[in-house]
């Protein structure tokens, strides 16, 4: 594989760099991101979710078009910052060489990351077989936002909101949506993975 070009480019804040207690990346949570995905025609669909807006890009040619989803704002709340932190889980090495796991974040990780006040348009893009683009929204409400989507057309008309049917949610990778349907890999209590097909409900 060789480099051909640099289609999109963006400066991200995405880790902070701390060197006590020693050498370490800290994830910056709720900062913008830069989303990706490759329609079935072999363009690129980009989006910067510090705002909502989306654009397509030919590989040979650069940008095509570009278009914009109105949003509302929504803040990072305390919960939000406590189920973050509590969400981790810490590899301890004990002075006799045994390891253990601690669940929540260590202090130098709570110390050294820094909140935004507002979240970020959305946390994802997906196109579909039929070249539909599918963004993931903030929500206020946290477990309504695990299964919804805002659709769009190919050419950015906005199609709708689409809800995951209960209890599937927001397939973050490993996914493949065709024709109203999406495929999840998931795995169970006993850790065995299911390749299941959800059903796509438009409201």
């Amino acid at each position: 594989m060789e480099f051909v070009k640099t289609l999109y480019a963006k400066p991200l804040f995405r880790f902070r760099r701390i060197y006590d207690p020693g050498m370490a990346e800290v994830h910056q949570p709720y900062n913008p991101r830069v989303y990706w995905d490759v329609t079935p025609d072999g363009n690129i669909v980009i989006g910067f979710s510090e705002t909502y807006e989306i654009a397509v890009y030919d590989p040979a040619k650069g940008k095509v078009f570009a278009f914009r989803h109105e949003y509302s704002p929504i803040r990072v709340t305390e919960e939000d910052k406590q189920s973050y932190f509590s969400a981790m889980n810490v590899a301890v090495l004990a002075a006799d060489g045994t390891r253990t796991i601690r669940k929540g974040a260590p202090d130098f990780i709570i110390k050294n990351t820094t909140f935004p006040q507002l979240k970020p348009a959305f946390d994802g893009i997906t196109v579909d077989s039929e070249g539909n683009i599918w963004v993931h929204p903030y929500q206020v409400n946290r477990e309504a936002e695990k299964r919804f989507f805002d659709a769009f057309a190919k050419d950015g008309k906005y199609i709708g909101r689409v809800e995951i049917s209960p209890p599937a949610e927001y397939p973050f990778s490993g996914t493949i949506i065709q024709h109203g349907y999406f495929w999840k890999i998931e795995r169970d209590k006993d850790d065995v993975s299911r390749i299941i097909k959800y059903v796509i409900q438009m409201d």
